[in-house]
Order: C-alpha cells, then structure tokens, then sequence
C-alpha cells in the first residue's frame, strides 16, 4: 500500500466518536446508511457486510482493548475507505477464528475495499498498530478528530512506506 493510496481511504469525515448503538446489527445499519449517504458504498452493503460478520467474524484482542475490522467483498464498495468508529460502549462481536470466543470492541475499523489485492496489505497495516499500546491508549482518551485523524494517517503512512 503506497502512501497516496492511504490518503484516499482515510479522510476525517471517516471518523466517528462516541457514537451510540444499541446492538451489533444497529451498528451496521447505522453504520451503512452513513457510509450510504457519503457515497462511498451501495445500498446493498449493510446486507453483505452484516452476513459477512456472520460468517467470518472480525473481533480482536488486542494488547490494550478489543478491535474489530468489519469488511466485505469490493462488489459493494463505490470508494474504498477506512472508517474509524468508537462506540459510546463496546458492542458484541464474536472473535475472528473462534466462533465461541466473543470481543467487546472499543473501536471499530469498517474497511470498504475497491480491489480484493489491497486487503491483506491493508489488514496487516492495521494489525501492527493494533500492537502499539500508546497509540491505540490515544484512540481512546482523544475526543479531538483531527489529532485521531493525523495520528491514524501518520501511523500508517509509515508502515506503507517500511513495507
């Protein structure tokens, strides 16, 4: 992933803090009906992403806190983007390769792929940060979207460039 491919999915009007949903699936219809309205996937993608989390579940553990990388395929993608949400409280999803286990993720990397070539560089990018315990502890404590947005981008430039 190069650098000017990083800027074009990850823009601040990408992040959202402190939101409110009720449950799993109210996370991905409010979720999709956003990433709707912005133009950046089809009206068919809160279908395909939810039964995809279904199937594939995209919790994490992580060192500090539970993630998730919710995607789906690039057929219902307009522009790719990474969309960077934090919930008011976490939400349930089931652990990624452990249909039993369950994460309470805190934050929550919704990936919109054009390509199906750009997501393993893009997951692994974003699995290296997940190992940073100051980087992901100023995800949580910030309420400022423009620090979030510039430590993110900055973040990952620098694994694009390293790879």
């Amino acid at each position: 992933m190069k650098e000017n491919e990083i800027n074009t999915l990850f823009k601040k009007e990408l992040i959202r803090l402190n939101e409110k949903f009720t449950s799993q699936e109210d996370f991905f219809k409010k979720v999709s009906k956003w990433l709707t309205k912005k133009g950046y996937v089809k009206d068919t993608f809160y279908q395909a992403i939810y039964h995809r989390e279904q199937e594939s579940p995209t919790g994490l553990h992580t060192p500090t806190f539970d993630v998730a990388i919710p995607h789906t395929d690039p057929e219902y993608v307009y522009e790719a983007f990474i969309a960077v949400i934090r919930p008011e409280q976490p939400i349930s999803f089931r652990e990624m390769g452990n249909l039993q286990g369950a994460t309470e993720p805190q934050l929550l990397f919704v990936i919109g792929f054009k390509e199906s070539k750009d997501q393993l560089s893009i997951l692994q990018n974003l699995m290296k940060m997940f190992q940073d315990q100051k980087v992901m502890d100023f995800y949580l404590r910030s309420n400022d979207t423009e620090e979030i947005y510039t430590t993110i981008n900055e973040y990952l430039r620098t694994a694009a460039y390293k790879a």
